[in-house]
This record gives structure tokens, sequence and C-alpha cells, in this order.
């Protein structure tokens, strides 16, 4: 569906609009389903725009499910083992703020040091020196670092004179 037109649409347009394009997915993956049950070869269904792979989901889902098996499903974990607590997450975010310069380990040891939370385990250490890898604690103090009030790097001032002194 084009992006203009939906702009231009109510809520209720929109909701119609999304709802009819997920009914004509379904009933394209029914018609397919149902060439393959009928004994239609899976490549020559599949080389219509399709994978032999979509082909033998869709058709497993179908035998399984019936219609509802066709539907797109959330692609959302059901749950997440190594969640942090929200009061973990809000203890780091306040300390992210207020200290800036302090890194993860740094944090992770303050943490220790008020009994909230174990530190992390040794093996985790390389994910702090590589950004949105490894544990879920380094990943959220990355993501504490994105709320942080931006500040003017102490160089920048220094860097305006050496371009008036090359420029000559």
């Amino acid at each position: 569906m084009n992006v203009r037109r939906l702009s231009s649409l109510s809520g209720a347009e929109v909701l119609r609009s999304v709802v009819a394009d997920v009914q004509q997915l379904a009933e394209y993956r029914y018609r397919a389903v149902r060439e393959v049950l009928g004994r239609s070869p899976i490549g020559e269904v599949a080389a219509r725009d399709t994978s032999r792979h979509a082909l033998h989901t869709w058709r497993r889902r179908f035998e399984q499910e019936g219609m509802p098996g066709l539907l797109d499903r959330s692609r959302r974990p059901r749950n997440s083992p190594t969640r942090l607590s929200a009061e973990v997450e809000a203890e780091i975010c306040e300390l992210r703020r207020r200290h800036p310069r302090w890194g993860a380990r740094r944090i992770a040891h303050e943490l220790v040091g008020r009994g909230l939370e174990s530190a992390p385990a040794p093996h985790h250490r390389a994910a702090a020196r590589t950004p949105g890898s490894g544990a879920p604690f380094y990943r959220l103090v990355d993501f504490a670092d994105d709320l942080a009030p931006p500040t003017e790097p102490a160089w920048k001032g220094r860097w305006r004179q050496v371009e008036s002194w090359t420029r000559g």
C-alpha cells in the first residue's frame, strides 16, 4: 500500500486497509497451499513468487490449524530470561545520568556495592568493549548513553583554533 495514501486516510480507514491486506495475504497463501494439496509439485508453485520452505511451512500450519495458521505470526520472544529487573534498569539510568563518564564495568561495580545485582560474569567483559553485544546489562548501559543529555566535547573549541591556524 502506498505510504502517501495511508497518510491521507483516517484511523478507521487505515485499519480497514491493513485488515484487507492481511486477508489478501492469507488468501494468497491458501491458494498456494490448495495447489500443493491438489498434487501440484511444490517447486512449480514456489516458482511463482515464494520459496519451497515457506510453502512447506504454510502447508504444515494449514493442516494443523486451518486458515488461522496461514496468518503472520509475531516474532517476539515468549520470554526473556536474562532481562534485568525494572529497579536495576532505573538505577543504571540514574547512575549514567549522574556520572556520564562511567562505563559498564564501573556501573556494574556500583550495583554490586549497593547490593542490587551481582556483577556480570567475567566472560561478559568483552561485551563492554563491543557496544550492542553481550549481556543485557551492557546493552542497557549503551541505551542509557543515548538518554544522557548531549555534552559538548572538550576539544571542540580548540579544533576551531587549529582550523584558523592552518588556513593561514
